[in-house]
């Protein structure tokens, strides 16, 4: 399976969101709205973002900075 651009773009907001990169985020939102996205797709990405970066955050502080325990697709939802 080969995603398309628009699913590349959504990817990439969330990744801006956790890479704390602001001139990122407007770029690849603009991008994914280019590529047929809507606002609510783009704002969906940009929660996912949030959630995985809160979630790496408290993995952090709880183990003195070592990854916790792998948590596939659950650490988000």
């Amino acid at each position: 399976m080969k995603l398309d651009k628009k699913i590349k773009e959504l990817i990439a907001v969330g990744a801006s969101i956790t890479a704390h990169c602001q001139s990122c985020l407007e770029y690849h939102s603009m991008k994914a709205l280019e590529f047929g996205s809507d606002t609510e797709e783009i704002a969906e990405a940009v929660e996912v973002g949030k959630r995985i970066q809160f979630v790496s955050e408290q993995a952090k502080s709880a183990s003195g900075s070592q990854p916790a325990k792998a948590r596939p697709f659950g650490c988000c939802s």
